[in-house]
Formats: C-alpha cells, sequence, structure tokens
C-alpha cells in the first residue's frame, strides 16, 4: 500500500449510467401521480461530536447559527439549506443520479516532472511562445471583445529577456538588486514577508517597489533595446540591455512577473569564458514585450477562454492580506483595462489562440473540464434523474420545482462549546492523483489518468472520525488561512419537519433511504464545516408522519415498504446494466460500487493517525503533494483502504408477494 498519499475524505465512484425515472417528463405540481403521496417526515438530528454551522456574520470568531429568544438568550439552529443539501448528495449516490458540476471549472497544472502532461516544457513548444496585450473592448451595447495585440513583425513576437542588473542600471537604482539577491541583506524573505500586505512572490509587489521609489510604469515602456552581448546564452540570443543613443535598436516595454526565489550573482565559467549561474538560483531575468505598434497583429480570444484564464487565475495566488495590499487578479484586471492592457504569453494554432497565461512558463489548460470528464450520461441536459425529479431543476430544457420541502432544525438543548482554531482548506480538485479516478493495485499506478483522459473519482466523502481533533499538521502556517469556530457541545438535538408532495412510492421510499442509509444501523450523516477533523458527527432519527393518498380508502404504508419499492426500482435498473462475475451472477443494487462504498464510510468510524490527515504543503520541509507524485501513489478505493465493506440490508421482505 502507498505510504505517502492520504486524506481526511474518499470517494463515492460515479455509476457509468444514469437512473433517468420513465415518469420524470409526467411530473407535475397540480395533477397528482394515481399513486400520489402527501405528507410529513419529522427529523431529529443528534451531535455525536461538536458541531459549528455558521451565522455568516461575526469574523473575528465564527459563531453558531442562531436567533433571539428572548432578554440576551439566542436559540441554535440548522439552517434549512444545510439539511436539505446533505441528503440530496446521499439520495443522487443511492439512485445513481448525475453528478453536478460546475460547467465553467477549468483546471490547468504546470507539472514540471511531468513533460508528457506539461508539454510546454519541450524547447520545440517554447519556440512557439508569443507574446502580446489583451486587452478589453466593450460597445456601447455592452458586448464584450477581447483582443491580444502583438508585433506584426513574426521576429518580435516572441519575448526578450533582461536581467536585473541592466534594469537597475536603466532606472538608475540597485532595487532590484538589493531586493532579490540572495547575497543583499535588505532583501524581502520572499517565504514569509507580507510587505504592505503584498505576497512578495508576485509581479504586483514588483510595480509596488517601483512606486515606492517614485518609479511608475510608464518609466518601463516605449524603451529602445539592442542585444546584450555581455550576457549573450550561448543557445539564445534573446538578452537584451537598454540601447544607448544611435545605437540600432527595437522598442519595447519591460514587463515584470513573479519571483519564486532569490537569485545568486552570475560568474565567469573559466572553460569557455561565458557568464554562467548556479541552476538552483532564483530568477534573474525580466522580459521585454515588443511594442504592437499602429499595424498590430490582432488575435481574438473567445469569452469561454477568457472565462477559463480567469478561473485559472483568479484565486491562484497572490491574495492580499487582511491588512492592505492589491491581489494579483485585482492588479490584472487593473492592466486589462488600460490603454496598453494586460502582458500575456500565448501559444497559437493557425490563426487560433490556442493557449495563455500570465508567465513564460505559464499553466496550460486541460483539455477537458471536470465536466466534460464525466461519463456522457450525467452531462444530458434533456434527461432528468430520480433527485431532479424530486429536488427540481432549472436548465436550458426547463425548469421543475421540487416537490419536498426541508424545515430549519431548531435545538431546545443545544450549549455553545469552547473555541477551536481549523484550518477549513481543501486540496485543489485539480490534483489528479487524489479527484481522477486511477488503475493500480496497492495505491500505486504505473501511468496517471489526469483530465486530459480520465474521469473523476466521484461524489466526495469525508471519513467519520471517533473523535473529533485540532492538531494542524498541514505544513500551513499563514493565519490566514485558519479560522476559529464556537461549535455547540455534542449531544445537542435539533428537530425539524420534512413535507413531500406528490412523490411516486419510489420517490419517497428514496428519501427515506437517503435520510436512513436505507435503514442501516449505525450509520452517520455529517453537517457543517470542520468535517475533515470529525466535528458535525451526527445521527438522523426519522419517523414517518401521516401520509395522505390519492385514494383515500387506501391506507399508507410503512417506511420500509417505501424503501423497499425504492430497492426494486434500483435492482431493476442494476440488472439492466451491469455485467455478470466470474461467477454468472449479477450485483443487486445493495452490493454495488456505489451503495458498498457510502454505506462503509458512513458506518466505519476512524481514528485520527496519520493516514487520514491532509497531506503537508510545506516547501521548507516536505511537499507531500510532489512525493506521492513522485511515487505514483494514488488514493485508494475506500474498501481497500479500511480493509473492510459494509452492506445495506435488503427490505425486499417488506413488499408482499405479488409486488416481488
Amino acid at each position: 500500500m502507498a505510504g505517502i498519499i492520504k486524506a481526511p475524505f474518499n470517494f463515492v465512484p460515479l455509476p457509468g449510467n444514469v437512473f433517468f425515472p420513465k415518469w420524470a417528463d409526467q411530473i407535475s405540481q397540480d395533477i397528482p401521480f394515481y399513486d400520489a403521496l402527501s405528507g410529513t417526515i419529522h427529523l431529529t438530528i443528534t451531535a455525536e461530536t461538536p458541531m459549528f454551522i455558521g451565522n455568516g456574520t461575526d469574523k473575528a470568531c465564527m459563531a453558531f447559527a442562531s436567533l433571539p429568544d428572548g432578554p440576551g438568550k439566542r436559540r441554535y439552529f440548522i439552517p434549512a439549506t444545510s439539511i436539505k443539501g446533505e441528503v440530496r448528495t446521499i439520495l443522487e449516490i443511492m439512485s445513481f443520479s448525475k453528478m453536478r458540476l460546475d460547467r465553467s471549472a477549468r483546471f490547468a497544472q504546470r507539472d514540471w516532472k511531468n513533460r508528457q502532461l506539461y508539454t510546454i516544457l519541450n524547447p520545440n513548444e517554447q519556440d512557439n511562445i508569443k507574446c502580446g496585450w489583451l486587452s478589453l473592448h466593450e460597445d456601447a451595447d455592452g458586448n464584450r471583445t477581447y483582443l491580444i495585440k502583438a508585433s506584426p513583425n513574426p521576429d518580435y513576437q516572441k519575448p526578450f529577456r533582461i536581467n536585473h542588473k541592466r534594469i537597475d542600471e536603466l532606472l538608475n537604482v540597485t532595487l532590484f538588486e538589493d531586493e532579490f539577491s540572495s547575497g543583499s541583506e535588505t532583501g524581502v524573505d520572499l517565504s514569509k514577508d507580507k510587505p504592505d500586505g503584498y505576497d512578495p512572490k508576485t509581479a504586483a509587489y514588483k510595480y509596488h517597489l517601483l512606486k515606492g521609489a517614485g518609479i511608475g510604469p510608464e518609466a518601463l515602456e516605449g524603451l529602445v533595446f539592442k542585444r546584450d552581448d555581455g550576457y549573450k546564452k550561448s543557445y539564445r540570443n534573446n538578452r537584451v540591455c537598454a540601447a544607448a543613443e544611435g545605437d540600432e535598436g527595437f522598442s519595447g516595454t519591460i514587463v515584470l512577473t513573479g519571483q519564486p526565489n532569490k537569485w545568486d550573482e552570475p560568474y565567469m565559467d573559466p572553460k569557455d569564458g561565458r557568464l554562467k549561474r548556479d541552476p538552483s538560483g532564483g530568477k534573474f531575468y525580466e522580459f521585454v514585450f515588443p511594442e504592437p505598434g499602429d499595424q498590430a497583429q490582432e488575435y481574438t480570444i473567445t469569452e469561454e477562454k477568457f472565462a477559463q484564464f480567469e478561473f485559472i487565475y483568479r484565486n491562484s495566488g497572490g491574495n492580499r492580506d487582511s491588512d492592505g495590499g492589491q491581489s494579483e487578479w485585482e492588479f490584472y484586471m487593473e492592466r486589462l483595462t488600460s490603454k496598453k492592457g494586460l502582458p500575456v504569453f500565448f501559444r497559437t494554432e493557425g490563426k487560433e489562440v490556442m493557449d495563455f497565461g500570465m508567465a513564460y512558463l505559464y499553466k496550460l489548460p486541460y483539455s477537458r473540464s471536470p465536466y466534460t470528464a464525466l461519463p456522457r450520461d450525467h452531462r444530458s441536459d434533456t434527461r432528468h434523474d430520480l433527485a431532479e425529479c424530486i429536488f427540481g431543476y432549472v436548465s436550458d430544457s426547463g425548469s421543475l420545482r421540487g416537490r419536498v420541502h426541508f424545515g430549519s432544525a431548531f435545538s431546545d438543548d443545544a450549549k455553545p462549546d469552547g473555541d477551536v482554531c481549523l484550518t477549513l482548506s481543501s486540496p485543489k480538485a485539480s490534483y489528479y492523483p487524489t479527484y481522477i479516478r486511477q488503475d493500480g493495485q496497492g495505491g500505486r499506478t504505473k501511468q496517471y489518468a489526469t483530465y486530459n483522459d480520465g474521469i473523476p473519482s466521484g461524489w466526495k466523502r469525508y471519513h467519520v472520525r471517533r473523535e473529533p481533533w485540532a492538531d494542524d499538521s498541514t505544513g500551513i502556517t499563514s493565519e490566514k488561512l485558519k479560522t476559529v469556530i464556537r461549535p455547540v457541545k455534542a449531544g445537542a438535538h435539533f428537530t425539524s419537519d420534512i413535507t413531500f408532495h406528490n412523490l411516486r412510492p419510489e420517490e419517497l421510499g428514496a428519501l427515506l433511504s437517503a435520510l436512513t442509509f436505507h435503514n442501516t444501523e449505525g450509520c452517520h450523516h455529517q453537517l457543517g464545516q470542520g468535517k475533515p477533523y470529525g466535528y458535525g458527527k451526527c445521527t438522523y432519527k426519522v419517523e414517518l408522519g401521516t401520509v395522505y393518498t390519492v385514494d383515500t380508502a387506501k391506507p399508507a404504508s410503512t417506511a420500509n415498504y417505501y424503501m423497499a419499492r425504492f430497492e426494486k426500482e434500483m435492482d431493476g435498473f442494476i440488472m439492466k446494466y451491469s455485467k455478470a462475475g466470474k461467477d454468472g451472477k449479477k450485483n443487486d443494487w445493495l452490493n454495488s460500487e456505489q451503495m458498498t462504498a457510502l454505506i462503509t464510510m458512513a458506518h466505519e468510524e476512524v481514528g485520527n493517525g496519520p493516514g487520514f490527515r491532509y497531506m503537508r504543503l510545506d516547501m521548507d520541509k516536505a511537499n507531500e503533494f510532489q512525493l506521492a507524485k513522485d511515487g505514483m501513489e494514488y488514493l485508494p478505493p475506500v474498501t481497500e483502504l479500511l480493509h473492510t465493506a459494509v452492506h445495506a440490508a435488503s427490505l425486499a421482505g417488506e413488499l408482499p408477494e405479488g409486488e416481488r
């Protein structure tokens, strides 16, 4: 079994085929089904560990959601949306419904060690990287057009390089050497300092430094450059410096980008007499973009490509701290609407822009988004699954109001617990060893699947813990990523009613199965924040209230009967699509990998050992995310990880002989 990769969560795998009820197009709010059911479910939620659901107002210490209840008193409650969202996800899994994903999400990668994936590392590909200025144009009707303008001369569509010492000479300062050379005693600590609220590894910080020295961005524009023989590289003749009066050169603008670490002083190689630098040293060069001029070559950027760019860069780091400073995205958008535009690097295919970014070796978008990586059934707009039929939907093909209403759950005995400081963050879904389903054994694979060719791992579920913990072993030291919460104590009871209208017996059975894990003892629900640390573990007590039928002469049945009807419906669906095993038998619904993973994760409680915590992202000590990739590790399925599988018991015996 792999030894580095770990997580406080796992996944319920996606089904290849989605269950689309045959009655999906017959649902009406006004015309009941012949077997329609309406009524109430009484729900009691018991917190087994401290639970926290924020009120969204107190930033200093996030308090539990509550309402005034007399002088100096508060009544705690769980919002209906929290309960509904949790139950809907379970119902989606149980009913083999579609996985709902943000269609605009598009991940990108800069995987330096995977040249097959990060193709831009290929020197031939780098020769195709161009530079230009991205700008936004909006007409009187509000129509937006995004354009990249580059030099009309192909030889000047590629970026040139200028080093920090040459920039200091040009500006008559020692700013870049003092701030970014490893030999300086006054420079910023790139890993710890946040001067004026800026992340010092961003381009925005460099421009901020210049502004502090009385040098505006216009001082870097419209300059004349020539080839720099003093820093010429043997393999690339693109180093430049400021041209003296009368020198032949070209007009360009210095473009500053991020600074990953400090640079070391270049040295003269005695073997060939050329200047060289330690390859482990930091960034020594910035870029020079030739001016496009009046006859600029223009490339149109589609709204879709710009939306992808925004998704990748808006929250990619460099955000300002609470004490001020300009975020990197704000800096980008400010330049996007300026007269010159935002400097970008890009590649083309014919006259079309393939991709673009903010660094020379920029983040490459995957060829598929998480949504387009889903199996085909999950991307259907015209066919509606059971969860959509019950909870409603809004789509291009129409809309449907839900037929189930959740009420907020109020407590009469909840009491505040002590404050807890947690890191409420999570690995990004772009981390394919975890979020893309892999093929291998023992948590290791020979070849990673990615968003380019794989499918998402499934519905993310947190392991149920025996008890909560608050030890931060993630390696994250930034205080802005930590949150102080004030949960309520374990043992609190919350009560609510769920009302339903015009549900078919199978639909009511699905709702009851989601609330009770198909009547499986020992299973736990999870609500609120802090689930990775064991907070919010709870149980649901479900009582079916009065149920009204269309035929008033026919009495309503038991909860187990309705769940059995749902089980029968799903068994029929599974038998239609599943393949027989070596023994010639097909798995039924209860033994499917989806139901097995869900019930196992809800039932099996884990301890607080290192195998169920977040991996460390500590650049000074251990980047376990990269180490796991180096070892070709992936997150094993939950039954393999826990060495057990828990199955819900069949309720088929609750059906009369004639209905089995």
